[in-house]
């Protein structure tokens, strides 16, 4: 089951395998948010077709995930290769598949280095703490005006409305 709207990689991901899709409606007046009764609805559409075996759980108005990059981050080290992810209440076979599958593709000990440092940042007491957070707090800053201006722009559009930006990279 996938939602719509959605980043077309997991409805290419689904065609590429032969896969069935079953899509559900979120809820746009309600900034994106997930409604039961649109899942049963689409579920009992689709219940003759196929048997659901996996659901995409996520919208454009609140992330329910979050991958963090060196390259695409707020960080802008562009070019730079490196990312995480982590794993709560995932099987042991699963999480053992997963880090089988990622391992022969590592990133570079530069890459790692800066990953290091995104998720170890400077500690309040830490000399370079002060720069660090004016640094961090001056991109945010920036990055949120940019984000706000472009909605407002979109929004002055006749018959154009965009949900205000909640942390997602998508205008919907």
């Amino acid at each position: 089951m996938t939602p719509v709207p959605q980043f077309p990689l997991y409805s290419a991901t689904l065609s590429e395998y032969g896969a069935y899709e079953i899509e559900y409606y979120l809820d746009e007046d309600n900034n994106w948010a997930l409604n039961t009764e649109e899942l049963e609805r689409a579920l009992n559409k689709e219940k003759d077709n196929c048997i659901p075996r996996c659901i995409v759980v996520i919208n454009p108005g609140n992330p329910t995930v979050s991958f963090h990059s060196a390259s695409k981050g707020w960080y802008g080290e562009c070019g730079s290769r490196g990312g995480y992810y982590e794993l709560i209440n995932v099987d042991k076979d699963v999480r053992m598949q997963l880090n089988k599958l990622i391992s022969p593709v590592c990133s570079t000990s530069w890459g790692q280095a800066i990953m290091d440092a995104i998720v170890n940042p400077p500690e309040e007491g830490k000399p370079s703490y002060k720069l660090y957070e004016q640094e961090r707090t001056d991109v945010l800053n920036q990055l949120r005006e940019k984000a706000s201006l472009v909605n407002d722009l979109f929004n002055s559009i006749d018959g154009v409305h965009c949900n205000t930006i909640m942390g997602s990279d998508t205008m919907i």
